[in-house]
């Protein structure tokens, strides 16, 4: 309906208030006279009906006593006194009149039966209703006579009486029946006319009732014709000007019904439409994330073929990509059974030829056959003979061609614009995930190469020790004993220069070794021999005594807080040592002046050692890579302090390996100074047991979040190795998407760069309900142990993460989904 159409408004009549108010105050009351006078006749009805039946069955009680004293009255009538009777009460009767007397006595009591129920009857009456004065003083006569009647019958029952007596009583009671049948027949009498009364009023109630509602009737009839008359014209009028408005309102609705019916046909087509798009819009979506998860080129491929065959209900899919010499377009993924012979035969058409394929691989701009009847440059396949329509897209990064997306349909004219821009998107998106997949297979190559070189590397190193060690220790060994004199005197100057080649001697044995534990950390072939020690008396009081040795010429105090009462531990005795040594020797290093503190306290089941010092303190910003291997501070403090960077590395692989985990704190403000500090399990590093080992459970599945393909992989090789189960998840999304399908043992969150990302990432891996408790290690650049647990994670590992650290940390925390290890916290 137009905008401009006005609703029609209601009939108006002529009548003025003043008119319209006396007709309806008439109405109403006549309608409430009618209502009184038909409420009093009601009234009146119910009062009347339980009087007249009560008069009606006064007078058939009243039938019933006068029959029953009739007949007694005769019975008495037929009595007569003969041969009085020996040895009775009644000698005057005769034989044959005792049952007749038995007989007046039964019949009396009938009688007296009927008389208790009609005097009921007129009680009843009476409260109901007044009854007339006659009826009362006949009622009233009827009581004094037939109480008398009953004295006598009484007297006569007890059969007591001489026949004088006898005869006299009968007298006297057929005088009694007589007058009481009389008083009852005038009694009958009264009864009916009250009778006839009651049925007169009852009529001429009921014609007064009708003859008010006929009147009434007539009345408001009249009144209402007046009223119709009045108003007819008014409202004839008024409705033909509603019909006129009416037929336009019609005319402008039947318009607007048009214009609906057409808006709801393009609404439907939109929907139609829309869903099909979303559809396919969901199909690039799928492929996105496929392309982000396999990186397998060949399953890439496979994937998103068979998913834009199925959603764009196409007749068939396929990719093609240039090989290497740029020449010829190689089928690499094609659907359904004509697909698998076309892959089998190595389909392939060349760059440029008279094809869509050869077009589209040239040109690089999407090329489409509409109907390939008549279409010059589609190629007919005869595996595919119901092709009508083909479509191919480029595959393109950056401006190099490297492929192309071809779909077929059995419709001509299937491909619209949409479609073109939707497959568009997908073809871009698929020629970015083939290059990356291309490139993390390349680099998985490269990354299998150096891992082999570097194990070569480390094998050589370790093969290399005793032909290193040897010489060495011939040079060492040989300068000492000149030193001494046992070959014979030797002056004081070279005495310097044998004392000059044994200290070289001793720092270059010190470095080959260094390099040599790393070498054989890296290469998996650091023996650990684990028994149980005293750590006060085989660790902290021998570090501390080689240690003043390293600070004789400075003012430096050590300072040793070991308590005396520390359990025994299981550990390597010779690498625990080391580490201590390593860093007491780095602390005497950079502490010229002050204080440098060892200090060891259990907590749980573990034993935490620091060493602190008042030196120059570490820098942040050179902090997150300290315990790399090869890691100086800087070269000035290199030249002063010389080392090859390599203690902290080897340190933290040793500790790791006793199940344990070191750190370090310094503000880097000088003369507030470093604290390096590590854990030692009192118990050693939990191993599976046998029988753990034999009970066939399912190897532990760790999932890493990372973008970093090549980390990624790096600890895939070291874990799957171990007989764990990889899973890589680039994305939280895809991480939450997978935890939620197959939940992990253990979660590694690895980050690029710094640790604010990692942290988030935590936050976010707790709040989704499908990571639950699963344990979440960080790696990262930055040493963020402390908020690391604080976010949720359960342990910290800085990269690069050694191999040996990450088994470790990974094998306390899958095992049977429970940490082998107890925290901090939980030792508290």
């Amino acid at each position: 309906m137009s905008e401009e159409s006005v609703a029609p408004t209601p009939p108006r009549t002529n009548l003025t208030r003043t008119q319209t108010f006396l007709v309806a105050g008439l109405i109403l009351f006549t309608i409430l006279g009618m209502f009184l006078m038909g409420r009093d006749a009601l009234r009146l009805d119910r009062a009347l009906g339980p009087v007249a039946l009560g008069h009606f069955s006064a007078s058939r009680d009243l039938g019933n006593l006068q029959r029953e004293l009739l007949l007694t009255q005769i019975k008495v009538k037929g009595l007569r006194i003969d041969t009085p009777l020996p040895g009775t009460p009644y000698e005057g009767f005769r034989l044959e009149s005792s049952g007749a007397a038995a007989s007046i006595l039964q019949n009396f009591s009938l009688a007296r039966s009927a008389y208790a129920v009609l005097i009921s009857k007129l009680e009843t009456l009476e409260s109901g209703i007044l009854i007339s004065d006659e009826i009362q003083q006949e009622v009233e006569a009827l009581q004094r006579r037939f109480t008398a009647a009953d004295r006598l019958v009484t007297r006569l029952e007890t059969r007591e009486l001489t026949p004088s007596q006898l005869l006299a009583t009968l007298q006297e009671l057929d005088t009694e029946i007589t007058a009481t049948e009389i008083v009852v027949r005038e009694l009958l009498l009264e009864q009916q006319e009250a009778e006839l009364g009651v049925i007169a009023e009852a009529r001429t109630i009921a014609r007064a009732s009708r003859l008010a509602l006929g009147v009434g009737g007539a009345v408001l009839f009249m009144m209402s014709l007046s009223l119709l008359f009045v108003t007819r014209r008014a409202l004839n009028t008024e409705l033909q000007r509603a019909y006129a408005r009416l037929r336009q309102e019609t005319t402008q609705l039947q318009e607007a019904h048009q214009r609906l019916e057409e808006a709801y046909e393009e609404g439907g087509r939109l929907g139609r439409e829309s869903a099909r798009r979303a559809a396919q819009l969901e199909a690039a979506a799928q492929v996105g994330r496929a392309a982000s998860t396999l990186l397998s080129v060949e399953d890439l491929m496979i994937t998103a073929v068979e998913q834009i065959r199925r959603t764009f209900g196409f007749y068939h899919a396929q990719v093609f990509l240039i090989d290497d010499e740029g020449q010829s377009a190689v089928l690499r993924a094609s659907t359904g059974e004509a697909g698998q012979i076309l892959l089998a035969r190595n389909h392939q058409l060349e760059v440029g030829s008279r094809s869509v394929i050869g077009r589209v691989t040239s040109a690089g701009k999407p090329v489409v056959a509409l109907d390939t009847e008549a279409d010059p440059f589609h190629k007919r396949n005869e595996l595919l003979p119901d092709t009508r329509a083909e479509l191919a897209i480029p595959l393109m990064v950056g401006k190099k061609i490297i492929g192309a997306l071809d779909v077929q349909s059995t419709q001509p004219n299937a491909f619209q614009p949409d479609d073109i821009a939707v497959l568009q998107i997908l073809a871009d998106q698929l020629a970015i995930a083939v290059e990356n997949a291309r490139a993390y297979e390349e680099q998985q190559h490269l990354t299998e190469e150096l891992r082999e070189l570097d194990q070569v590397k480390s094998q050589f190193l370790a093969n290399m020790s005793h032909e290193l060690r040897t010489p060495l220790n011939s040079i060492i060994g040989f300068s000492r004993l000149i030193m001494k004199g046992i070959d014979g005197p030797v002056t004081e100057l070279q005495g310097r220069d044998l004392s000059t080649i044994h200290i070289s001697g001793q720092h270059l044995l010190h470095l080959i070794d260094s390099i040599l534990d790393i070498s054989k950390i890296e290469a998996g072939k650091m023996e650990m021999h684990f028994e149980p020690i005293d750590f006060r008396k085989n660790i902290a009081d021998v570090a501390m005594s080689t240690a003043l040795g390293l600070v004789k010429d400075k003012p430096v105090e050590l300072v040793k807080e070991v308590p005396g009462d520390l359990p025994p531990i299981m550990a390597d005795a010779v690498r625990i040592r080391q580490v201590l040594l390593n860093l007491l020797s780095n602390a005497s290093k950079f502490t010229d002046e002050g204080r440098i503190t060892l200090t060891v306290t259990k907590q749980g089941e573990m034993l935490i050692v620091s060493v602190s010092d008042t030196g120059i303190g570490i820098p942040p910003e050179k902090q997150a890579k300290l315990f790399e291997a090869f890691y100086q501070v800087d070269s000035s403090t290199t030249r002063k302090t010389g080392g090859t960077g390599l203690g902290l590395a080897i340190s933290k692989s040793f500790v790791e390996m006793h199940g344990g985990q070191i750190w370090m704190e310094s503000t880097g403000v000088p003369g507030e100074g470093t604290t390096f500090a590590f854990t030692i399990p009192i118990n050693g590093p939990q191993q599976p047991t046998e029988e753990e080992d034999s009970c066939g459970e399912k190897a532990a599945l760790v999932l890493v979040v990372g973008n970093e393909p090549g980390t990624a992989l790096l600890y895939e090789k070291y874990l799957v190795a171990e007989g764990f189960r990889f899973s890589i998840c680039p994305t939280l999304d895809l991480a939450t998407e997978e935890a939620a399908h197959t939940p992990p043992q253990l979660i590694l969150a690895d980050v690029k760069v710094g640790h604010k990302e990692g942290l988030e990432m935590i936050q976010a891996l707790r709040q989704q309900r499908a990571i639950g408790d699963i344990p979440i290690v960080l790696c990262a650049l930055d040493n963020v142990e402390s908020l690391a647990l604080e976010a949720g994670a359960v342990a910290f590992l800085q990269k690069p993460v050694m191999r040996n650290t990450l088994i470790t940390t990974v094998q306390q925390w899958t095992k049977n989904g429970k940490q082998l290890v107890p925290t901090e916290a939980e030792s508290k």
